[in-house]
């Protein structure tokens, strides 16, 4: 693989790289802390229109997906709401508290690989009110998880 970086992402703690495989001929994300054996080339073949080729959420996750993102909402239990309130979960979040002490959250992402597993981490605390097709991945998961206790 000889992947020509074009820009470096700090990702939870973690860098990343963001370049273009010529083995898989595609945009990809290199994860700093997986790279040996690393050789500087003296060329650099340089794309002017590189950013269009980004399609990660940063306040989500860095998987390349070139899937439109789209719009999440979740409604959280009045137990956790203090939790949900004060952090801000997204640049673009809708957050608001509802009068029987629920959180409503929104906003939009294309990065459902990680959303899965962060609203899982919720537990019985988090519903996800769409799209119907994260509810059901989730499901699909929690079943999963089911068979292994």
């Amino acid at each position: 693989m000889f992947p020509f970086h074009y820009k470096v992402i700090c990702q939870k703690g973690n860098w990343y790289v963001f370049g273009f495989c010529h083995k898989h001929q595609k945009f990809m994300v290199y994860s700093l802390s997986r790279m040996k054996d690393l050789i500087i080339l003296d060329e650099f073949n340089f794309i002017e229109d590189f950013e269009k080729h980004i399609h990660i959420d940063p306040n989500i996750g860095i998987w390349n997906n070139d899937v439109e993102p789209i719009k999440i909402e979740l409604l959280f239990s009045k137990e956790i709401n203090t939790n949900i309130l004060e952090r801000t979960w997204h640049k673009d979040q809708d957050c608001k508290q509802n009068d029987d002490g629920s959180v409503y959250l929104s906003f939009t992402s294309n990065q459902t690989q990680e959303l899965k597993y962060w609203i899982m981490s919720f537990g019985s605390a988090v519903k996800v009110l769409f799209p119907e097709t994260l509810r059901e991945d989730i499901k699909k998961e929690l079943l999963k998880s089911i068979e292994n206790f």
